[in-house]
């Protein structure tokens, strides 16, 4: 291992590293609009921009973790839901919410816009 760190220094001062060069990203996954659309249509929430109110539903059934971040990063609210969700949003600005599917683990991210 320490071989393969020094071994290549262009200098004997030099930074004691080697960069990877290869299998950096996983271009193997393919998406199409179609499939984005289709994950996009199970979740709905709405009305986008709201005054305060919100409702969540889903198409597929189970359980979901609901996570609303205000745009500077602070967690608003926690929730677990199934199906429905009402909630309220306190104050104009963008929120973003975070929806896990507990079953699949798959998340939703979403922006919703406070107008007051």
């Amino acid at each position: 291992m320490q071989n393969q760190f020094t071994q290549n220094a262009p200098y004997d001062d030099a930074p004691k590293y080697k960069a990877v060069t290869e299998n950096v990203f996983d271009f193997s996954v393919k998406v199409s609009v179609e499939d984005l659309s289709l994950e996009l249509s199970k979740i709905t929430i709405g009305p986008n921009p709201t005054d305060s109110e919100i409702i969540i539903e889903t198409i597929n059934p189970g359980i979901y973790n609901l996570m609303i971040f205000k745009e500077n990063g602070v967690v608003l609210s926690q929730k677990k839901f199934s199906g429905y969700l009402k909630t309220f949003l306190p104050t104009s600005g963008i929120y973003f919410f975070r929806i896990l599917e507990t079953k699949t683990g798959k998340v939703t991210y979403r922006k919703v816009v406070v107008q007051k």
